[in-house]
């Protein structure tokens, strides 16, 4: 199936705030004001046969920027190439020679819409062309951002009693104020929900081996990418130690980053993002080197809305190395592009059983979302 044309499409949905009984504003690390809103760039095929295929990513760029990049790299490259071959049609868009800009991941979006082309057109969902599904529903954890700890307890109350049992929090901006608000939520939730704490590179390596040894007597499931981007000895150093979980999330993103934090070991975990590891290939070389050394893996939330979602609750279902629950912010959107909304029950997602990404995108939305 030839494609016919390459369009992108910016979105934006509200997300629900904290005084409304949601998380916004949401800040990490390094966020220099809190998320209200989710964005993100919807990349749609159309093959010459009219079988339509839809993916969706967060660049981070300008939207002037992913314009350019979908206009005039992405799809002068593949119209005309077939969309079933979706290697070999992605290799299109890489650079050998100008490596700065041949990073797949700025196309990661085209690498799921093809996906959902070539699925659509056999009537089969993603995650049965993957090998079929191992799990039917997807655990996820709740995201609350940096607040007050009063606010954060409130948060997370709200999450436990609907049914989420795992709760992933930023921190990263005073030692302090993150141990107060840890220890508010523990006690808002009797102790009963897992805990990632997610640092974005936040804290040095006293910084971070102090945050360990006050965490202990906590219910955490892992620390996420406590120390900068390639310090694999510090992060070894935290290992070694045992004192609690280390992930790493931003190393994961780096060429060959995976394999070195195990090679160094300097892991206990991996949380990864399907854009992060430049389309679904990708993730599932991750999910395969995760099984092959038993290290937990979870998918990474960017603000994702219906379409990279579903996409995800394909991945998901259909790669046991993807063992831990997901992140999303999903259920606290106000909307989004879908004809039917995915839901969220007692901390987990069905996985939608159509074909492709297994949901239908409504079209009407993206125009009446559209930046």
């Amino acid at each position: 199936m030839r494609i016919r044309s390459v369009t992108g499409h910016h979105v934006q949905v509200p997300v629900r705030l904290i005084a409304d009984g949601g998380i916004a504003p949401y800040a990490g690390s390094q966020d220099k004001a809190g998320v209200t809103t989710a964005q993100s760039l919807l990349v749609r095929v159309e093959t010459e046969s009219g079988v339509v295929g839809w993916g969706e990513m967060n660049t981070g760029f300008p939207r002037a920027v992913d314009d350019v990049l979908v206009r005039e790299w992405i799809a002068p490259a593949i119209v005309g190439a077939d969309a079933t071959r979706i290697r070999e049609t992605m290799a299109l868009l890489d650079a050998p020679y100008w490596p700065q800009f041949g990073r797949l991941a700025l196309a990661c979006a085209v690498e799921m819409a093809l996906w959902d082309v070539t699925a659509r057109s056999m009537d089969r969902p993603i995650a049965a062309l993957l090998g079929g599904r191992v799990r039917d529903a997807v655990q996820v954890a709740f995201c609350v951002g940096i607040t007050s700890a009063d606010v954060a307890a409130q948060i997370a109350r709200r999450a436990y009693d609907a049914g989420w049992r795992v709760l992933k929090t930023k921190i990263g901006l005073d030692l302090d104020a993150d141990l107060e608000r840890v220890q508010a939520i523990v006690d808002a939730t009797d102790g009963k929900m897992r805990l990632r704490l997610d640092a974005n590179q936040g804290y040095d390596r006293i910084g971070a081996l102090t945050m360990l040894r006050e965490l202990q007597p906590f219910p955490v499931e892992y620390i996420e990418q406590p120390l900068p981007i390639a310090d694999y000895v510090g992060t070894r150093s935290l290992v070694e130690r045992g004192l609690l979980p280390i992930a790493i999330n931003e190393d994961a993103y780096t060429r060959g980053g995976i394999a070195r934090g195990i090679a160094e070991r300097a892991v206990d975990a991996v949380v990864v993002d399907i854009e992060g590891v430049a389309g679904l290939h990708g993730l599932v070389e991750a999910a395969a080197m995760a099984t092959a050394f038993s290290i937990p893996m979870a998918h990474h939330c960017g603000w994702d809305l219906g379409v990279k979602t579903a996409m995800m609750l394909q991945a998901v279902a259909a790669l046991p190395g993807l063992s831990l629950a997901s992140d999303s912010t999903y259920a606290m959107h106000l909307d989004d592009v879908l004809v039917e909304r995915l839901v969220t029950e007692q901390g987990a997602m069905s996985v939608p059983t159509g074909p492709g990404i297994g949901v239908t995108v409504d079209e009407d939305a993206v125009r009446r979302l559209a930046l």
